[in-house]
């Protein structure tokens, strides 16, 4: 299921990116900020999985 929603945000991100009539810096910035955050709660959710299980 999480591995799931990864690869659905992180397809968004890359929808969105070339969904841009210009990628320029901003628009790259944003898509990596966006894969950086999914990247991140993935991690999160997986330590609180974790910690819920002990």
């Amino acid at each position: 299921m999480v591995l799931a929603q990864l690869g659905g945000s992180i397809s968004h991100a890359l929808a969105q990116m070339s969904n841009a009539a210009v990628i320029d810096e901003k628009v790259l910035g944003e898509c990596l900020n966006e894969i950086s955050r999914t990247l991140l709660q993935s991690d999160v959710r997986k330590i609180i999985n974790l910690e819920t299980l002990a």
